[in-house]
């Protein structure tokens, strides 16, 4: 059984502004997402058998050549998932029409060959921190945008200290 979810990872100048970030607001009592493991998720899968990681690569090895790199923005760094359940800080951005299109791709055909449902709405977002208890809400903008040029299949193994994310396979957009 392997722990799997799909990803947009960052580059590298995007992780080192977000660290960036972190250092000024490194007083705040949160557990901080490490550098390598900041990344946006279109879709997490959760525990399946590896003859199903085989068929998820096929699937999504198909769905990339649907889609042209595009560029996506991040505008705010505020709480999440809401002012209601104030437990991460998240760097935001909108939803473009081509992140729409992909998220909901991957959704739909995962969807039919896992019995899994997704619960929640996808939002364009990158978890900075966690904290087990509240976060004062707060919101401050940001100005970041980045190429996607890919999306990548990732293995999540869990330690004591938070997740540790690999690569399994990537997937490049035309």
């Amino acid at each position: 059984m392997t722990r799997i979810f799909i990803a947009i990872n960052l580059p590298e100048e995007i992780k080192k502004k977000l660290v960036e970030w972190q250092e000024v607001h490194k007083n705040m009592d949160v557990r901080w997402t490490k550098k390598d493991s900041l990344h946006i998720t279109l879709y997490f899968i959760g525990w399946v058998e590896d003859g199903k990681v085989e068929e998820v690569k096929r699937v999504l090895r198909e769905i990339s050549k649907n889609y042209n790199s595009f560029d996506l923005y991040l505008n705010e760094i505020a709480i999440g998932p809401d002012e209601k359940n104030p437990r991460m800080i998240w760097a935001n951005g909108p939803i473009t029409e081509e992140l729409k299109k992909l998220s909901k791709e991957i959704t739909e055909t995962i969807e039919k060959i896992i019995d899994r449902k997704e619960m929640l709405p996808f939002k364009n977002h990158i978890t900075l921190a966690r904290k087990h208890g509240r976060i004062k809400p707060f919101t401050e903008e940001i100005d970041l945008k980045f190429r996607v040029e890919s999306f990548e299949l990732m293995e999540s193994k869990l330690l004591q200290d938070g997740a540790e994310y690999g690569v399994i396979e990537i997937f490049k957009l035309k």
